[in-house]
């Protein structure tokens, strides 16, 4: 065997051993070998389409100086939700960004023009730190997205259980905004 394949074997089992088995519990690799670590959050929009009216809401949870706040439009906006949360929304939103690699859906833009008829998505992320996660698909999906809305979706569904008694309806005949 030439020196240059034992350099090739020798380097493929330093790759293969030691590049992501050993990462701390705050830190994964993405696809380009570049460590990722979790971040905290500032805002979390998401927007879901579909083909039946009712099935359009959009959420956003984002803190400030004043804590955590969850604005919510659900069933094409005649149903608005606006409350404050605890702290702890937003680790568990870090938590479920971090464990479904979200970060790696930033530029995901696309569109599946064979579908008549189905749904749509639109999700932006602001971390601490000024960096941000944008996609956005029209019956079209990142790999992973399935696993990922159930994960955060659930959290938001919860929480509208929780706070039912303030979700408001908007009156039909109000066109004000």
């Amino acid at each position: 065997m030439g020196l240059a394949k034992i350099i090739a074997v020798i380097t493929a089992m330093l790759f293969a051993g030691g590049c992501g088995t050993n990462t701390p519990d705050n830190n994964i690799l993405d696809g380009g070998n570049e460590m990722i670590e979790k971040k905290e959050i500032r805002s979390f929009s998401y927007s879901h389409n579909g083909s039946i009216s009712y099935d359009g809401y959009n959420y956003t949870f984002y803190q400030d100086e004043n804590g955590v706040h969850l604005t919510a439009e659900m069933n094409c906006g005649w149903e608005k939700l606006d409350v404050d949360l605890e702290d702890d929304i937003m680790e568990q939103l870090e938590d479920i960004v971090f464990e479904h690699q979200m970060y790696q859906w930033n530029g995901f833009s696309k569109t599946n023009t064979n579908v008549m008829d189905g749904e749509g998505f639109s999700l932006d992320i602001t971390f601490m730190d000024g960096t941000t996660v944008s996609a956005h698909g029209s019956n079209a999906f990142p790999s992973g997205y399935g696993a990922a809305e159930d994960a955060f979706n659930g959290l938001f569904w919860e929480l509208t259980k929780i706070h039912a008694d303030k979700i408001m309806e908007k009156d039909p005949y109000d066109y004000s905004d």
